[in-house]
């Protein structure tokens, strides 16, 4: 939410690139800094790491927002396009995918009749 509403404001390639050199500052910071005692190592990593994960799960919503509106499906035909905000649900595989099922669980029924 909080990198979608950055989107909104900066643009969405400026956020893009902020989210994106956050986990490349973080991935630099995890493979070089770790020096010294082995707390100081571990709370080097942990902290370098939530960098990464906090740049890299800025880049998903923007970039899914940004591949979402450049589609080359027609605005008037929803059923093409990915969802992308409910990608973890199987309801975003739509309509050509349903029919799919049907198609393919007919032939199913068809060899055990026949077979």
């Amino acid at each position: 939410c909080f990198m979608g509403y950055i989107g909104d404001v900066i643009g969405r390639q400026a956020a893009m690139s902020a989210t994106l050199s956050l986990a490349t500052l973080g991935a630099l910071a995890s493979a070089l800094c770790p020096w010294g005692s082995p707390t100081s190592t571990y709370a080097i990593v942990i902290i370098a790491r939530f960098i990464i994960g906090f740049g890299l799960g800025g880049v998903y919503p923007l970039s899914a927002t940004q591949a979402a509106e450049s589609s080359p499906y027609d605005d008037d035909n929803d059923t093409d396009k990915i969802d992308f905000n409910d990608s973890l649900n199987a309801d975003h595989l739509g309509d050509h995918n349903d029919e799919n099922f049907d198609r393919q669980e007919e032939a199913c029924n068809k060899k055990r009749q026949a077979g």
